[in-house]
């Protein structure tokens, strides 16, 4: 006897930006071929990579305020998405209300501007678009970010003090470097630029899109820069008391050597850091991302909880509920030996919801 069941599949992070990505898009677009018609999409949260974009530092904006020039910022930054994922988002379309897409930290923007959150929802062919969750009976899911307890001043704390001493070593690195004029030019143009912005949270992110536009010699004065600056913040007492006999320095290190993965992640693990340690006075204990875990097993019913946020993928069972972190779709540093942090590129759920009742889940990668 034929047995139905509803298909969701659940894909976190895909941090869609100006930048192709042909071989993510392909994955997806191959995932998209399975979904049936009585099936779900689930993009969950930070699909729209609005934040991380050249255009901000361009335009002498801050994506976290709120005004009519950050609007239109944002709604140019979308489109640069759309022209750079075409046949993506031409597949996407086909998908109609078979496709929900959750909001998460990196596009929260249309949380607020719900004017450019209408014309996405309509160019991408009427789907739904939920500024929180997707839930139903069995399952639940939300991004993650706000069960993120670092508080956002701490975390801007924290990048003010690393981003103070990367511009005085790049000053320094400068002053003591014997490179040609035009380096030295772009350098201090890239300086300049860098301190018309406030709060300097996706500094990182700067960093990474303009590195890549300078000579040689330039890149290399830049990188060694902020990676020292993250070496020595790793050194200080404190965050050396952390970190000790866990494999978290390891690991920032090796994110903070990779220009492709300086990001909003190197704040968070420093924020948490200071904030446990100054603030709370406790032990850190677990990964943020377990404790996000507990939250939401302990917060909704679902007997499935599906959250992204972290770019690490894990599933786990505790008391009798299933609780499963996505990971990412895009392709992150590959860590050896660090435990709780499997990160894996292009991973993603499948949840079956059969006619008898029965609900199954699966962390798999496409």
């Amino acid at each position: 006897m034929k047995v139905n069941s509803h298909k969701i599949f659940i894909v976190s992070c895909l941090h869609l930006s100006n930048k192709q990505s042909e071989e993510g898009d392909q994955k997806l677009i191959q995932l998209i071929d399975q979904i049936g018609k009585n099936d779900l999409l689930v993009l969950d949260g930070d699909t729209f990579e609005l934040i991380a974009n050249q255009l901000w530092f361009v335009n002498n904006l801050n994506p976290l305020s709120n005004s009519e020039q950050v609007e239109k910022n944002a709604t140019a930054i979308t489109n640069q998405i759309f022209a750079a994922h075409k046949k993506l988002f031409a597949k996407l379309h086909t998908l109609g209300q078979r496709l929900v897409i959750v909001l998460g930290n990196h596009d929260e923007l249309l949380k607020r501007y719900t004017n450019l959150k209408e014309k996405i929802r309509v160019r991408l062919g009427n789907c739904k678009i939920e500024n929180s969750n997707y839930k139903d009976k069995k399952v639940y899911v939300e991004h993650g970010d706000r069960e993120d307890e670092t508080p956002p001043e701490v975390m801007a704390a924290v990048a003010l003090e690393i981003n103070a001493g990367f511009l005085y070593r790049l000053r320094k690195y400068i002053s003591e470097s014997s490179v040609e004029l035009e380096s030295i030019m772009k350098l201090n143009e890239l300086i300049q630029n860098i301190d018309k912005v406030y709060p300097r949270i996706y500094l990182a992110n700067y960093i990474e899109n303009i590195g890549k536009e300078l000579p040689v010699n330039a890149q290399s004065i830049l990188f060694k820069a902020w990676n020292d600056t993250w070496k020595i913040f790793l050194a200080r007492k404190e965050v050396i008391k952390f970190l000790q006999n866990k494999p978290l320095k390891k690991f920032i290190l090796e994110y903070g050597n990779q220009l492709g993965s300086l990001s909003g992640r190197l704040i968070r693990f420093a924020g948490n850091i200071l904030f446990r340690l100054h603030i709370l006075k406790l032990d850190p204990g677990s990964a943020v991302a377990d404790s996000v875990a507990a939250k939401l097993e302990s917060e909704f019913p679902q007997e499935i909880i599906v959250f992204g946020h972290f770019h690490s993928s894990e599933k786990t069972q505790k008391n009798r509920k299933t609780i499963i972190r996505i990971g990412t779709w895009i392709r992150p540093i590959q860590i050896s030996n660090v435990p709780n942090h499997q990160l894996k590129s292009y991973s993603y759920v499948l949840i079956k919801e059969y006619s008898s009742g029965l609900t199954s889940a699966y962390l798999l990668q496409a």
